[in-house]
């Protein structure tokens, strides 16, 4: 008599587990630094604690705040540099996007559907001592940066051209410089005021046009109407940094 074993086949990268897709998530957008913490800390460990008030009235969501864990906080001040504050609210954005959220399992042969994006937050600082530094601190580097630019300048020789000799470039303004500090002084921009013409934006950063509207386009979109039209301005999402 033949004797039949079943067998249980292996998964691989091409199964996907659909055991939570019914689950309801949330999009947080967060600060870079915070984000930059929340990848750095431990597997299980504590990174911050999460509070929903019941709603003042019907037709209003109920407000959301989170508290950052020291760990947290220190992690974002030794790899970015940034103050991260304790507390900070999160705001809904109304326009949730339609996503589903896929991870791994530890061998990474198997995908496994997390659930889907119900809704939408963004991150917004509160007003205080801790928002204030994280406000000058920005400051700070923006205005290193500028002294260092300046220092550049004043290093630079200058030769008199001669007949069969070719004027030296000026190639300070090909420099570019790292596209997270070119989005801080973006930002501290148009925190200034909300619409710029590329032009405008080129003087003021003294960046090649093409790696400026690169960035650009991450952070900020043409305006398509009247009167700033043909102007840029920061997305929605960024409008709270």
């Amino acid at each position: 008599m033949d004797e039949t074993e079943d067998t249980v086949r292996q998964p691989t990268q091409f199964d996907c587990d659909m055991t939570h897709a019914g689950r309801n998530l949330w999009l947080v957008k967060v600060p870079i630094s915070m984000a930059s913490a929340f990848d750095a800390a431990e597997e299980g460990s504590e990174i911050g604690t999460l509070r929903v008030y019941e709603a003042t009235a019907d037709d209003e969501p109920p407000r959301v705040a989170i508290r950052v864990a020291p760990n947290v906080q220190q992690t974002a001040q030794q790899l970015t540099g940034s103050t991260v504050p304790s507390k900070l609210d999160l705001v809904l954005n109304k326009e949730a996007p339609c996503m589903a959220i896929l991870s791994q399992n530890k061998e990474g042969l198997e995908s496994v559907l997390e659930g889907s994006v119900g809704s939408k937050y963004d991150c917004r600082y509160r007003q205080g001592a801790r928002y204030d530094a994280f406000a000058a601190n920005r400051q700070r580097q923006a205005t290193t940066y500028q002294q260092s630019r300046e220092a550049q300048k004043k290093d630079i020789r200058r030769f008199k051209p001669t007949m069969g000799v070719r004027k030296p470039r000026n190639t300070l303004k090909n420099i570019r410089m790292p596209v997270e500090e070119l989005k801080h002084k973006l930002f501290d921009l148009f925190g200034k005021h909300e619409y710029y013409k590329l032009d405008q934006l080129h003087a003021l950063t003294q960046q090649p046009k093409t790696f400026l509207r690169q960035v650009l386009g991450e952070i900020a979109e043409i305006n398509k109407t009247n009167p700033h039209k043909n102007m840029w301005h920061l997305k929605a999402d960024f409008k709270h940094y």
